[in-house]
């Protein structure tokens, strides 16, 4: 498989930095006509006639535009990272879901999410496979700990009491519960 036939987008959500339906497709978009030489000539159209009208394109022309690039793909990889918190302001969430269906059979997708974005998943995408990634409680640990080392404020009210920061890591490692 020659390496320019597949196409690789990416998104991490943030439901600190919500982004609309229309500026992660246009990001799938940007990201897939990044890796070309030359901007194709349909999505070039598209962009001359919305600046000359002052507007922006739809959700539906960004869609068109992503079929056409997918087509051109023997196999297009999308990663949805952190699904759960695309907001659902506005049917955000079904919207991405919605217009990456229409992409082709050419399409694998990852996501991930917690527990309850599933069910969500399995209404757009049925029969996906659900693979439930936990991080021992070791990681965690190393993880914290590390943290403790690393943070200035921490270090300082920590000290050099062995106990209380065994207390805390324990006490994080538990409530966390692998995430």
């Amino acid at each position: 498989m020659n390496t320019e036939d597949v196409g690789v987008v990416f998104i991490y959500f943030n439901y600190k930095d919500p982004q609309p339906a229309l500026g992660i497709l246009g990001s799938f978009l940007k990201q897939l006509v990044s890796r070309k030489t030359s901007i194709p000539a349909q999505i070039q159209e598209v962009y001359q006639r919305h600046i000359k009208q002052g507007t922006r394109p739809t959700v539906t022309e960004v869609t068109e535009l992503l079929q056409a690039e997918a087509q051109t793909l023997t196999t297009l990889f999308i990663v949805l990272d952190a699904l759960d918190e695309c907001t659902e302001t506005n049917y955000c969430r079904v919207k991405i879901l919605l217009e990456i269906r229409k992409l082709g059979s050419n399409l694998r997708i990852l996501v991930t999410g917690q527990e309850h974005v599933e069910s969500i998943l399995l209404e757009s995408f049925p029969g996906a496979k659900r693979m439930e990634i936990r991080a021992s409680d070791e990681d965690i640990r190393k993880f914290v700990d590390g943290r403790i080392e690393i943070e200035q404020n921490m270090k300082r009210y920590i000290g050099q009491d062995a106990k209380l920061r065994g207390s805390i890591v324990t006490t994080i490692t538990k409530k966390v519960e692998g995430m």
